[in-house]
């Protein structure tokens, strides 16, 4: 089964910064599946540095003023240091860091990239593996403040195993939410997530859905 063990949010406000940290979840173990995020808000398209036994899952931008990328690493030692990210242009970033026990890999993936436009956006669907797969609503946002209204799907289908949402802005530039975990009690289920911006004008965002695959044990 695949359940989240912590998540952590680490904000950057030098807009010279050339190096992307993260803040360490405690009680990590070998094995475990570790999600890392990285949300930065700059007028000129990112690459990314993959740091050595990581592997880069996304590499993904809304218009030209909001880069995102998504790194995994199943660790292999209790504690594991983690690793710095370097892109290719200097900004103010919000980094997050999600890590979930009895899970293998990132599977599917949903993304909403638009300019919102509106104060509250709803974020995609994601279909998760039959079984014990988690599903995972990681949202970027551009300029603004971004938080976590609710995370809605089936009921009858769905075990909502963790509503721990996270959230930092960086000096207005840049925003990250980690919101909620869910886990379907039987074959395949979507869940979608609503957030809510603290302004309504146009700005860049990027919303996932993340399925957490699941190891198959208890």
């Amino acid at each position: 089964m695949a359940k989240r063990i912590g998540s952590s949010i680490l904000v950057e406000t030098d807009t010279a910064s050339t190096t992307v940290s993260f803040s360490s979840v405690s009680g990590t173990l070998a094995g475990d599946h570790v999600l890392l995020a990285i949300c930065l808000a700059h007028g000129t398209n990112c690459t990314w540095s993959t740091p050595s036994g990581w592997t880069q899952k996304r590499d993904d931008r809304s218009g030209t003023g909001l880069n995102g990328a998504i790194f995994e690493r199943l660790i292999t030692v209790d504690n594991e240091a983690l690793p710095t990210v370097t892109p290719s242009v200097a900004g103010q970033w919000v980094s997050g860091v999600v890590v979930h026990r009895g899970a293998t890999a990132i599977g599917n993936v949903s993304l909403n990239s638009t300019s919102v436009g509106t104060a509250l956006k709803t974020g995609p669907t994601v279909t998760a593996s039959a079984g014990r797969s988690a599903v995972l609503h990681i949202g970027m946002l551009e300029r603004y403040t971004m938080t976590l209204l609710s995370c809605a799907g089936p009921n009858s289908n769905l075990l909502q195993q963790d509503f721990t949402s996270t959230s930092a802005i960086n000096n207005s530039d840049s925003a990250l939410v980690i919101a909620g975990d869910f886990l379907p009690k039987s074959g395949d289920v979507s869940a979608t997530a609503i957030y809510t911006a603290s302004n309504s004008l146009g700005t860049e965002q990027l919303l996932y859905a993340i399925e957490i695959l699941s190891d198959g044990t208890n």
